[in-house]
This record gives C-alpha cells, sequence and structure tokens, in this order.
C-alpha cells in the first residue's frame, strides 16, 4: 500500500521511466539511477507530481511525496486584492474525473511527458517535464454529451462517456490536439 503525504488523491495517473530523464526535477541520488513511477494525482483541488523509484523485491515501496504541483487553471494577471488584503481563491468546485499521462519516446530518448486532464468536457494538457501547459480543448462531441474517462494512444483520444442520462456509456475516438 503506498502512503501519499498530504490531501488524499482523488485520481492519479502514473507511469514508468528511467530515473535518468528525470534528474531535472533535481531528485535526490537514491532516484539517479533504475526506474521509476512518475505519479500525478488530483486532491481536489491541485495536480501534484510525486516521483517514487521501483524498488527491488527485497525493498519497501516510499511514502508518496509530492515534489511540485502542477497549475490546474492557466495563470492569470495580478487582480486587485480584495477589501481585506486577502488574495482572490479560486472557487473549490473543480472537478476532475479523469487524468492520463502519454510517453513519448523518441529513438534512444524520452521526447516528452504530457499530462492530459479532463474537466467539464475540456480536455487540458501541460509538458511535465518542460513545466509548461499545452493548451486546453472543448471535445469535440455532441451537446449534453457527459465525459467520465480518458486515454491517449497513437496520437488518438478515446473517450467514455454518456450522450444521454439514460444510455449507456460510449466509447468515442478523437484525434489528439496538435500543440
Amino acid at each position: 500500500e503506498l502512503q501519499i503525504r498530504g490531501p488524499a488523491w482523488q485520481k492519479l495517473a502514473g507511469v514508468e521511466v528511467s530515473c535518468r530523464h528525470l534528474n531535472r526535477f533535481q531528485l535526490s541520488t537514491s532516484l539517479s539511477h533504475g526506474e521509476c513511477l512518475l505519479l500525478v494525482g488530483f486532491d481536489g483541488a491541485r495536480l501534484p507530481v510525486a516521483v517514487l523509484r521501483i524498488p527491488t523485491p527485497d525493498e519497501e515501496w516510499t511514502a508518496v511525496t509530492p515534489i511540485f504541483d502542477i497549475p490546474l487553471s492557466p495563470a492569470r494577471k495580478p487582480s486587485a486584492k480584495a477589501a481585506n488584503g486577502s488574495c482572490p481563491v479560486e472557487p473549490a468546485t473543480t472537478q476532475v474525473p479523469d487524468l492520463s499521462l502519454e510517453l513519448r519516446r523518441g529513438a534512444d530518448a524520452l521526447q516528452g511527458l504530457r499530462l492530459w486532464a479532463l474537466r467539464q468536457n475540456v480536455l487540458m494538457s501541460w509538458d511535465v517535464l518542460e513545466g509548461r501547459r499545452l493548451g486546453r480543448w472543448t471535445l469535440p462531441f455532441s451537446t449534453g454529451y457527459r465525459a467520465s474517462a480518458i486515454c491517449i494512444a497513437e496520437n488518438r483520444l478515446f473517450v467514455v462517456g454518456r450522450g444521454q442520462p439514460e444510455a449507456g456509456p460510449q466509447l468515442d475516438v478523437a484525434t489528439l490536439p496538435t500543440h
């Protein structure tokens, strides 16, 4: 059982990657070799990122300790402070039904690691290794469609959702947006 430090995660996506590809995160020397598990969670407000070295059979898993957060909302221009001097806070009604990590490999190197998040029929994407937002797109499905799960494979977006509340789930496929 993995223990998560901080708020409980409601959603989780993970990918196995060589630890040497993650040295830009300035991880401890114990994470400089072997295989690592990069995890991104959703705790109800944030998208925390953690890296764990995959233990050998005689080792135990370490606790999941986020090393940084991916901003769920785009950066906004600074706004005026409220009368009480506090900064405006985004409403806590954010829901992220699903997350997906897409590993992009080149001939001998890792070319990218993208996080995809689904939020109210909007697909959002970030380059985790470069620490930048790639964009957001409204899903190209009919009005009333409610997406609930996503999977990224071979430049295609697989979405499970419902077009009508009384209908069963349906699988839809769309081409991934280009960046």
